[in-house]
This record gives structure tokens, C-alpha cells and sequence, in this order.
């Protein structure tokens, strides 16, 4: 059961969320008979956008892509949840159970506004932090920068498309004792006093859908998905230990500077919420300030360590940051 958004236009440009229940059919997990059963269902949370067009009054052509996160946990041992990624292709037709055999006439659509195309150049602050639900209170939220351009069209004076290409400087801090310099392990012994930051470099895309009102003073809001393409990924800080004897202390300090692409999951995906206001300037052109808050779906961290071949599957990290950008809004025509 999902709320759905469609632009008013001919091809339509269209976004969905809402929630989905789901029942077992089949379960096959391959692990040892101790692990307890898989709940007999779940629910969870579905989002979507894609691109819908009418051929003619009855046919419809459609393409969407569907993300879904399942909420409840069906493995305890490692925190496994449901969750997937599709892309789907559809025909729609209308016309089976119709009476009036009459031709109707083709909807008009408007399509064209005062300036179809832009162009924005866009910079500002950035912060961000590890949305993840496990041992929040170990990690803080890091400052950065993002920097980047729009690309957008107006499909009327209420809605227009956007897609921008932006380099966002993501990660977190972390102040806590730890035998890792970057995650926190509840187990074992707390080998270092930890004060390190994580920073993972993004080249970040969306797909948004722009809702405009008011005209000289415009406010805006806008949504849709995002995929993140990681550049690299580095923790550095320092991490201190302490030795102590009857007659003896030591106190070792390690400066960290550490690559750790390989931990990092190559991309990312998720949500897009935002809004701010566009300001006229010089006629044609305009200034716009937008705050933009974003949602990482899915876990970043590679639970497999090819390196050492262990599998470290009770970490979880998740994107979300909020940034403040300001821009430089040029038409194309």
C-alpha cells in the first residue's frame, strides 16, 4: 500500500512510498538446525520512481524502479533482514472492459514554461553521520563540504525534473574505547582510547521531483532516490593505550592513517527530502538556498574482510547527512 506523485505532464514522471506485508511461502536458509525458524512474515517499508507514458487513451507504457527494506529481523544471530532491488517494465491497458467504443479525444498536456532547461552550480557545508542502530552513542556527526551542478527541466510552472552531480564529503567520528580504529567492538578487549574520523568521499546522483509555489519569492520542495558512487575511504586520528606495573607505565600513541576502500561497499542508495527557496536575479537568473537531508538505505560497511577471510556481519553502517548549499541557477533556453 504505497501514496503515489505524478507530474501532470505527458510523460509522466512519478514517485511512491508506503508500507508492504508479506507472508512465508518457502524457507531455505542452509544454516544448522539450532538457528531457530524465520518468522512466517514480515513487513517493511517500499519506495519507487519511474517514468510512465500514454500511447493512445488505452495504452500505457511504464518503467519503475522499486527499492524495499524489510523491518523485521529473521535471522537474530546476524541481524538479517529482508530487502531488495528491482527494476520493472509494464504495459498497461485500460480499454478490455470498456462499453463506449468511441474515440476520445487525447488529453492536452503543458509541457512548456517561460524557461524549460537549467543549469545550477552549487556548493556548500555538509554533515553527516552513521544512521546505523547499533552503538549510536560511540559515533558523532562530521562536518565536510558537497559541490556540484544540476541539470534540470520545468515540465510546467509547478513541477520540473532534476538530477544533479555532486562530490559530498560523508563519514563520522569516533570517541570511544575500541580494539578498532574505526568501529566499535563490544567485545574483546578495549584496546585503544579512540578519537578517529571516518571520511568516505561520494560522488553523489539523485533523481528528484521539484514542487514549486509562489512566483517572485519561489519556495520549493522536492524528493526522489539517490545512488552514491564511493571515490575512497580513510580514517585518521589518534589512538592511545596505557601499560601499568609496580614499577613500570606506558602510554603508547599511534597516529592512525588508514585506507579502508576495501571495508566501504563501492555504492550506496537511498532517499532525498529537501526544500529551500529560489530568489530572481538579474531577470533571468536566480539564486537559490536549499537544505537537503538524505537517508542511506542499505548497509555500507562489506561484512566480508578479504583480507583476513572473517566475516563481520554485526556492523552496520548507514549514510544520513544534512547539507546547506547555495546556487547559481542559469537557463539553458
Amino acid at each position: 500500500l504505497y501514496l503515489k506523485l505524478s507530474t501532470p505532464t505527458r510523460l509522466q514522471f512519478e514517485l511512491a512510498a508506503g508500507a508492504y506485508y508479506s507472508f512465508i511461502t518457502q524457507s531455505e536458509t542452509g544454516l544448522p538446525e539450532y538457528y531457530e525458524d524465520p518468522p512466517k512474515n514480515d513487513f517493511g517499508y517500499i519506495f519507487s520512481a519511474g517514468f510512465s507514458y500514454p500511447v493512445n487513451h488505452n495504452l500505457q507504457l511504464f518503467l519503475n524502479g522499486h527499492y524495499i527494506s524489510g523491518r523485521r529481523v529473521f535471522i537474530e544471530n546476524f541481524n538479517a533482514k529482508n530487502g531488495a532491488t528491482e527494476l520493472t517494465f509494464g504495459i498497461g491497458y485500460s480499454g478490455l472492459l470498456k462499453k463506449d467504443k468511441t474515440v476520445k479525444p487525447e488529453i492536452a498536456y503543458k509541457d512548456t514554461c517561460e524557461h524549460g532547461a537549467w543549469i545550477e552550480y552549487k556548493g556548500g557545508l555538509n554533515v553527516s553521520w552513521n544512521g546505523g542502530d547499533q552503538h549510536n552513542n560511540s559515533y558523532s556527526a562530521k562536518p565536510g563540504f558537497t559541490a556540484g551542478i544540476s541539470l534540470g527541466y520545468h515540465l510546467n510552472e509547478f513541477f520540473s525534473l532534476q538530477t544533479d552531480i555532486l562530490l559530498k564529503h560523508m563519514g563520522y567520528i569516533m570517541k570511544d574505547s575500541s580494539a578498532s580504529f574505526f568501529r566499535y567492538l563490544p567485545e574483546g578487549n578495549p584496546m585503544y582510547k579512540i578519537d578517529t574520523k571516518t571520511d568516505i568521499n561520494y560522488v553523489m546522483i539523485p533523481l528528484l521531483m521539484n514542487f514549486y509555489l509562489g512566483k517572485t519569492l519561489s519556495v520549493f520542495i522536492n524528493t526522489g532516490p539517490y545512488v552514491g558512487i564511493k571515490l575512497n575511504a580513510r580514517v585518521t586520528g589518534l589512538a592511545t593505550t596505557e601499560y601499568s606495573g609496580e614499577d613500570s607505565y606506558v602510554l603508547k600513541q599511534v597516529n592512525v592513517n588508514d585506507d579502508i576502500e576495501g571495508l566501504i561497499k563501492n555504492d550506496d542508495w537511498g532517499w532525498v527530502f529537501g526544500g529551500g527557496i529560489e530568489v530572481p536575479f538579474f531577470n533571468k537568473y536566480k539564486l537559490n538556498i536549499e537544505l537537503r537531508y538524505s537517508h542511506g538505505f542499505v548497509n555500507i560497511f562489506e561484512p566480508f574482510n578479504k583480507n583476513t577471510n572473517s566475516v563481520n556481519s554485526d556492523v552496520i553502517f548507514k549514510n544520513q547527512s544534512l547539507q546547506l548549499t547555495a546556487g547559481f541557477k542559469v537557463p539553458l533556453y
